[in-house]
């Protein structure tokens, strides 16, 4: 009996502990794939503003 009560305590406790912990390990993967995907748009856009210049550049030397 006394057996049984401490098995389901600690069966109780892995879970009460796995519980916060995958909450916060949720959390920072969120944080630092958002943080990811900021960084990828930013080089994104970059590109896409030198190539726009590249057109324009070029776009204006056939224009002379």
């Amino acid at each position: 009996m006394v057996t049984e009560f401490n098995l389901i305590d600690i069966i109780y406790q892995v879970f009460a502990l796995i519980i916060p912990v995958s909450i916060i390990i949720l959390i920072i993967y969120f944080v630092r794939s958002t943080r990811k995907k900021s960084e990828q748009l930013k080089k994104i856009e970059q590109k896409i503003n030198d190539l726009d210049k590249k057109v324009n550049s070029l776009s204006a030397n056939d224009e002379r």
